[in-house]
């Protein structure tokens, strides 16, 4: 693993450190710094003009942090700290993995202004199955933290004069966690399943992890060849005591509906402390960031 120091950050010089709009049950704030517009229209650009970015999500990211202080919170794409942050100011240790150095600096400030850069840690890695170099594609969104890499079979599609970056599993990182419990977001651009799938069955062995957040649009709709046999990757997440909610609404999901684009998905285990969360499917209709809207019925 490449765990960076902050005197090993890039040095950044953010224009913008702002107060985030309350999120969750608690009503939790925290203070993120943010990339200009034009580097960051999608994340940063979003949380200037409305104050925070996908609230529900983080908003949940906080209420665990509420339930759970003393756990540690792996960020796994971690972008410029919206989750890390807030799980920061909940009290939890944090342990942000993103692989653009520049994104760890903008956390890094923060947690700074926050006081409590003694409690995270920053690694440089992309999580994958496997260990191997994976090289960088072309971001086209306009988002700041929204790379996604190849690896050497596709070394095609890689950026002219790119480095190539050491892939880690997330049993590296669960190795290196030194509180009982802990919690964990996933947004890895598509590799979502490969980051988890495998890893399904050695949860709960050393780190209890109560919930596990998992960007899910990418996994069904934009990168499906990622995720092959997700039937077996659903029930082995059933089997190991893990029930799917979706995070807008914490609403839980069928088997029928689990498939659907949402675009975050919360596992939660069994014997969880719970936040608050809908026991039933309730009629709504629900607009993702994707385009994507659902209309859904009550389960009988």
């Amino acid at each position: 693993m490449k765990e960076l120091k902050d005197w090993m950050l890039p040095k950044v010089e953010p224009r913008y450190c702002i107060r985030t709009k309350p999120v969750g049950e608690h009503q939790l704030d925290y203070t993120i710094c943010l990339k200009n517009k034009e580097e960051d229209a999608v994340i940063s650009g979003a949380i200037l003009e409305e104050g925070i970015f996908e609230s529900e999500s983080v908003g949940v990211t906080a209420d665990i942090g509420h339930l759970y202080p003393q756990a540690t919170f792996i960020d796994i794409g971690a972008n410029i700290g919206i989750h890390s942050l807030a799980a920061l100011k909940a009290g939890c240790k944090v342990i942000a993995v993103e692989p653009i150095g520049r994104n760890l600096a903008f956390i890094s400030k923060s947690a700074h202004l926050m006081n409590n850069d003694h409690k995270i840690r920053y690694l440089q890695n992309v999580v994958s199955d496997i260990h191997e170099l994976m090289y960088p594609v072309e971001n086209l969104s306009n988002n700041g933290g929204g790379n996604s890499f190849v690896n050497s079979k596709n070394s095609d599609k890689k950026l002219a004069d790119t480095e190539p970056f050491k892939s880690i599993v997330i049993e590296d990182i669960m190795k290196t966690v030194d509180t009982p419990e802990a919690f964990i977001k996933i947004d890895a651009e598509g590799m979502d399943c490969k980051v988890i799938r495998d890893f399904i069955p050695k949860l709960n062995k050393r780190v209890y992890v109560p919930y596990i957040m998992m960007e899910w649009v990418m996994v069904v709709k934009e990168f499906p060849a990622q995720c092959k046999n997700i039937e077996n990757m659903i029930q082995d997440f059933i089997t190991a005591g893990y029930t799917p909610y979706e995070a807008n609404l914490r609403s839980k999901l069928n088997k029928n509906r689990i498939k659907f684009p949402f675009d975050n998905i919360i596992w939660v285990h069994r014997d969880a402390k719970k936040i608050n969360l809908n026991q039933d499917s309730p009629h709504f209709v629900a607009q993702y960031g994707n385009g994507v809207q659902l209309v859904m019925g009550a389960d009988k």
